[in-house]
């Protein structure tokens, strides 16, 4: 006869330790997401690049004004688009803060942008995110 012990507690805190590493990759990952979408954003003067979000909800939020006839320096672009990611950071923050990540079925990216739908017929953005963090 050949026989081990195992102790339960140990298992436990390996597993315990194994869904806090998930927790850490998960959220690199949404924050990756978040990088990428905002430097990929082709119209990086307002509501697009503005209108991204984070949510366990199906809804757009609106943080963004009309850029309609704006033109903006490489300076204001580049502010545009770290106050999106900030923004969106913000968004993963909150489930980060609460620990929620095991109690959320789904998380989703959603660019509330009155446009968003033909910006992304014309450039692919949200396949171009699918395809680079598909699992």
């Amino acid at each position: 006869m050949i026989q081990t012990t195992i102790k339960l507690n140990d298992l436990q805190a390996k597993i315990e330790e194994a869904g806090e590493e998930a927790e850490i990759e998960l959220e690199q990952v949404l924050r990756d997401i978040a990088r990428y979408a905002t430097n990929i954003s082709p119209v990086d003067t307002g509501a697009f690049v503005e209108s991204w979000s984070f949510s366990e909800t199906v809804v757009a939020t609106r943080r963004y004004s009309s850029s309609t006839r704006l033109k903006a320096s490489q300076n204001q672009r580049l502010s545009m688009r770290a106050t999106s990611e900030r923004n969106l950071n913000r968004d993963i923050d909150v489930y980060v803060d609460e620990d929620d990540f095991d109690r959320i079925p789904y998380f989703y990216f959603i660019n509330g942008a009155p446009h968003a739908s033909s910006v992304d017929l014309r450039h692919g953005i949200v396949a171009r995110i699918r395809n680079r963090f598909r699992g």
